[in-house]
């Protein structure tokens, strides 16, 4: 197959000219993360590859999310396309705050990467929804249910 998007990619730079970066990120998509591409080092592109992994709420693991020049720009030669390969979502797990004070859960919760929310009165934490161990999205809600 690479034989094959390697000679489209010439023909068609052949006619099209300048559209370097377009077709290189064809290429790379369809090549697995990390991997060298060597297509993209020979002529006509003489250009770099850098894989980079970033968090997404939107893009599968493992899938691109954005190419820097971004598909479409042009390069010069010997530059460096840099790739945005998806980690997925930023999952955390929910500490166990149960039985803490209202107080020291919330500093615990903030220091994970969530936003505490209150339901209750006292100052004594007898649940959290989600519960704990359970991992969500950093950035994400956490309540704490309270009694005296």
């Amino acid at each position: 197959m690479a034989t094959a998007i390697r000679k489209h990619m010439r023909d068609f730079l052949a006619v099209a000219g300048l559209t370097v970066i377009a077709l290189a990120i064809t290429y790379i998509l369809l090549q697995e993360q990390r991997q060298r591409l060597p297509i993209l080092e020979e002529k006509p592109f003489e250009l770099k590859a850098e894989f980079v992994q970033d968090f997404s709420d939107e893009v599968e693991t493992g899938q691109v999310i954005e190419t820097d020049p971004p598909a479409g720009e042009k390069a010069d030669k010997g530059a460096t396309v840099t790739v945005h390969i998806s980690k997925g979502a930023d999952l955390v797990a929910v500490p166990d705050v149960v039985g803490m004070t209202y107080s020291d859960a919330y500093d615990t919760l903030v220091a994970a990467g969530f936003v505490p929310d209150q339901s209750g009165q006292g100052n004594r934490v007898v649940k959290t929804d989600p519960s704990p161990g359970k991992r969500v999205k950093r950035g994400s809600g956490v309540t704490i249910y309270l009694r005296r």
